[in-house]
């Protein structure tokens, strides 16, 4: 067929019996979908949903790490047009906001009579455009903190910087070794992977993204962060 696009949907309906919460099934999700790749030459796009609770797409942060592209949609609210926001981007900024609205096209009848319609997404007024893009490492990182935190996490005590009980958190050291198990730093001298994990450890304090006390470390969500994809 010579296809340039293959897409996977949804990633729930063709994991199969693994568990998608599992970094090493994730792993062998990622490495069937490079195959694919590999293969037949074209882009393989994954359609994954959001969590119940509003946070980022479910399951191991595995999937994010490996991703070029990350795009969130949404559904815009009454008179509002639908949203496609870049969260990651390989080789491009983040935060790009694209609004746009369906449109609804007749494809005439099928065999029995009944009436065809699909729909066009068509770009509304509204883009936005944000600042320089997080380094790819840092954002690796978080996702892997997330995992930590879904496999070892535990409830944080409220404090300032914890304001609620329903928050959890994990160990920076348990961060710091599960970082360093996956790779974070493909370097082969341990001081350099270290200052790698030092620096994206930094950059997400900076940007806001992870909050800190004592030893725990939590994620924090923007506000962009709170709709469910």
């Amino acid at each position: 067929m010579k296809a340039n696009l293959i897409v996977i949907d949804t990633l729930a309906r063709t994991f199969g019996a693994g568990d998608e919460n599992a970094a090493r099934d994730m792993n062998g999700f990622v490495a069937s979908l490079d195959m694919l790749r590999e293969e037949t030459g074209a882009h393989v796009a994954v359609i994954h949903h959001g969590r119940k609770d509003g946070g980022d797409t479910r399951g191991s942060g595995a999937l994010a790490g490996a991703a070029d592209l990350i795009v969130k949609v949404e559904r815009g609210g009454e008179g509002q047009p639908n949203r496609a926001e870049v969260m990651a981007a390989k080789d491009d900024v983040d935060g790009t906001v694209l609004p746009f609205r369906l449109r609804v096209v007749e494809l005439g009848t099928d065999n029995e009579g009944e009436p065809r319609r699909t729909c066009i997404a068509e770009e509304a007024e509204g883009g936005t455009r944000r600042g320089p893009s997080l380094p790819r490492t840092a954002r690796t990182a978080r996702a892997m903190l997330e995992d930590v935190i879904n496999k070892r996490g535990a409830d944080l005590p409220r404090t300032p910087d914890f304001p609620t009980s329903a928050m959890r958190g994990a160990k920076e050291s348990d961060w710091r070794t599960e970082c360093e198990a996956r790779r974070l730093s493909t370097s082969d001298d341990p001081q350099k992977r270290a200052r790698t994990f030092r620096q994206a450890f930094q950059q997400l304090r900076d940007a806001g993204l992870v909050a800190v006390r004592d030893d725990w470390v939590r994620v924090v969500r923007h506000e962009n962060e709170a709709d469910a994809a």
